[in-house]
Order: structure tokens, then C-alpha cells, then sequence
């Protein structure tokens, strides 16, 4: 009896894994369609109302890990001191596991916010808005692929794991 329920449990851990490890390419891809999206916003408030930056970060919401840095990375524009491009770099790194490449280019946008003229801010912000783009396609394309097989070799671990042992 107690063999059935730890194979049961071993199973079950082991499912569980797979559809963890397949949540991590969907929260990826969530990110970036955040990234995206908020981009997207800032370049329409700069180029018709010329919001500030405080206000920028307020204005929108998301429902990813996005959310969470640029929440941190308002309170670093609030807090009044000098912001380093490694304070950004830090904040994103707390909340999502990404390439460096990316966090470099996230945590460049952010720190360019505000330091820019008006023309040079808007042809920035329409780089990163191209750049979003082509990283949201290959995660998508990724996150397609990867999730069902996590999801698929987290059973059939299970299930090899389980006809071992029985």
C-alpha cells in the first residue's frame, strides 16, 4: 500500500515539474508581450503628450513579471537618486531569468527614459518596439515547441520511473 501511494507521489512530482518547467516559456513570452505593449505606450505618450517618466511607469498595468520591474524601476525614479544602468539590470534579474543580451538592451531602455531628446528618445523607442517584436516571435515559436514536450517528458518520467520501480 504504501509502495502505491509513494509511486503515486513520485508520478505526480514528477508531472508537476513538467508543467512548471513548460510555465517558465509561457511567463517568458508573457514578458515580452508586456515589453512589447508598454514600449508600444511610452512612444505614443512621448510623441503626442510628452508624459513624464514617473507618470509613464504609473499609467499601465500588466499582468507578467514586466509588471514588477517597472514598478521597482519607478521607485528608483522616485527615490531621486542616480540610477545606474546596473540598479535596472538588477531589478530585472530579480524577478525573470533572461539572456544578458536581453537584460542589457531592457535595462537600456529604461535608462534611456528621459535622457534623450525628443527625435532621438522616439527613433529609440521604435528600435526596442522592432527588437520586442522579434524576440516576442522566436519565444512564441519556442514556448509552442517547448511546452507540450516539458509537459509530455514530465508523464512519461513519471510513468518510466514508476515501472521500474513496480
Amino acid at each position: 500500500m504504501i509502495k502505491i501511494i509513494l509511486l503515486i507521489a513520485l508520478f505526480g512530482a514528477s508531472g508537476f515539474l513538467g508543467f512548471q518547467t513548460a510555465k517558465v516559456f509561457e511567463s517568458k513570452t508573457k514578458f515580452y508581450k508586456d515589453a512589447l505593449d508598454f514600449t508600444k505606450n511610452i512612444k505614443a505618450e512621448i510623441s503626442f503628450l510628452k508624459t513624464d517618466i514617473i507618470s509613464l511607469l504609473s499609467k499601465y498595468n500588466f499582468s507578467s513579471k514586466f509588471e514588477n520591474v517597472k514598478n521597482d524601476i519607478k521607485e528608483l525614479y522616485k527615490s531621486n537618486k542616480e540610477i545606474s544602468i546596473d540598479d535596472i539590470k538588477h531589478t530585472i534579474n530579480k524577478y525573470i531569468t533572461i539572456k544578458d543580451e536581453e537584460v542589457n538592451i531592457i535595462s537600456q531602455m529604461f535608462f534611456e527614459l528621459g535622457q534623450l531628446g525628443y527625435i532621438e528618445q522616439i527613433e529609440r523607442l521604435e528600435y526596442y518596439i522592432n527588437h520586442f517584436q522579434s524576440v516576442l516571435s522566436k519565444e512564441k515559436d519556442r514556448a509552442d515547441k517547448m511546452m507540450p514536450f516539458c509537459k509530455k517528458m514530465g508523464v512519461l518520467i513519471g510513468l518510466l520511473v514508476c515501472i521500474v520501480l513496480i
